[in-house]
């Protein structure tokens, strides 16, 4: 969906790949962070660190399936552990909320951006 945003807001096609390339590449090197998650979680910030955790859709969607994939709290990773420390049997609707409000956000940033558009 954010390759969509920008390949509408981009003129130039090479631009909007590389864009959208270095975007993923952005959300999955911050989604594999996990010194900022322990650096939270050390310091009892789990609430922050879920905030960051649903501001990160790459994340979401990992702690999302790792949520619906395995019962075993030892494969979590951080991020799932936090979710489940803080919204307890809520993670999974809040993850897909977040995911959702994702892509409704970027759906309509494309229909705006794409009807500011000249018609060629």
């Amino acid at each position: 969906m954010m390759a969509l945003v920008i390949s509408v807001g981009i003129k130039r096609k090479i631009t909007a790949i590389g864009g959208a390339i270095f975007l993923w590449f952005l959300f999955s090197i911050i989604s594999n962070y996990d010194l900022l998650g322990n650096a939270l979680s050390i310091s009892r910030l789990t609430d922050t660190a879920m905030v960051l955790v649903l501001l990160n859709p790459v994340e979401s969607t990992r702690t999302l399936a790792l949520l619906s994939l395995t019962t075993d709290p030892s494969q979590l990773g951080m991020s799932g552990l936090i979710a489940l420390n803080v919204l307890g049997n809520l993670a999974s609707p809040v993850i897909i909320a977040s995911i959702a409000g994702w892509i409704a956000f970027l759906l309509i940033a494309c229909f705006l951006l794409f009807r500011r558009q000249d018609a060629v």
